[in-house]
């Protein structure tokens, strides 16, 4: 996960990920341009991810005030 505001990276867990708050409109996550805004579209993407190879991703979260402002 690459923290945008602070441009700070860590790995994530799946069991990590399914404690987020994935209902908070002030945050945005995205994996490849795509917006990731719950749990289920997360493992979606992962398993298609998965399929083709890549064992890792790369989800960018930001606040959403950053996008709207041109991020």
């Amino acid at each position: 996960m690459i923290d945008v505001e602070s441009n700070q990276t860590r790995i994530c867990e799946l069991h990590e990920l399914e404690k987020w708050h994935w209902g908070n409109p002030r945050i945005e996550r995205l994996i490849d341009g795509r917006q990731v805004t719950d749990l289920d579209s997360l493992l979606e993407i992962l398993y298609h991810k998965a399929e083709t190879g890549h064992e890792e991703v790369d989800l960018y979260e930001t606040p959403r005030f950053m996008m709207l402002a041109g991020g």
